[in-house]
């Protein structure tokens, strides 16, 4: 008996009550039209936005100015005391190094350096791996090791690594040719 049309019988009384389906139809009707009314203003307050503001050009000139010192500090930094050892720096902690905040720190590493923290901390660490891996007097650590000692957790190192240099850490020393003394391993009874 329902038909689109509900029925019901209260004490005597015959109500019709509009079907479940057009009340939904009503409502989504409702709030497409209210959320795309919100958007299309949204839209507009931007563009009137982007006319007040600086054009690009002027926009870098602003940036570049205000980036230079901390990005001097923050590549000074890397080299003197290489922050990215540390397996849990965070973007505070850099930022407190190069005597920047922790808002600026981000936007110095995306103009300067094209990449967000972690990226930018994973590369300087896989630089340092490098570095290690071709000196004689850590020939006797394994690549584990290495990759705790340049500030990697052992898992993140080989997909860190893999995503950067598209190839295995083993393999990247294979094709830069690097030969490794690895520690023998014991056999255990």
């Amino acid at each position: 008996m329902f038909e689109g049309v509900l029925f019901v019988q209260n004490l005597g009384f015959r109500i019709e009550v509009i079907g479940i389906g057009t009340v939904l139809l009503l409502i989504a009707v409702g709030l497409l039209f209210f959320f795309g009314y919100r958007r299309i203003k949204k839209e507009g307050e931007r563009a009137s936005l982007k006319e007040n503001t600086l054009s690009n050009t002027d926009l870098d000139i602003v940036q570049k100015e205000k980036l230079l010192p901390m990005y001097e500090n923050l590549r000074q930094c890397i080299e003197t005391q290489k922050p990215y050892l540390n397996p849990s720096l965070k973007v505070s902690d850099l930022a407190n190094l190069t005597g920047c905040s922790s808002a600026d720190l981000p936007y110095v590493l995306k103009y300067y350096y094209h990449q967000n923290f972690f990226e930018f901390t994973n590369k300087c660490r896989m630089e340092e791996f490098k570095r290690l891996a071709a000196t004689p007097e850590y020939n006797h650590c394994t690549l584990s090791e290495l990759a705790i000692r340049c500030g990697f957790s052992k898992a993140s190192f080989y997909r860190t690594f893999s995503k950067y240099a598209n190839t295995t850490p083993a393999g990247y020393l294979k094709e830069a040719g690097i030969v490794r003394i690895e520690p023998e391993k014991t056999e255990g009874n």
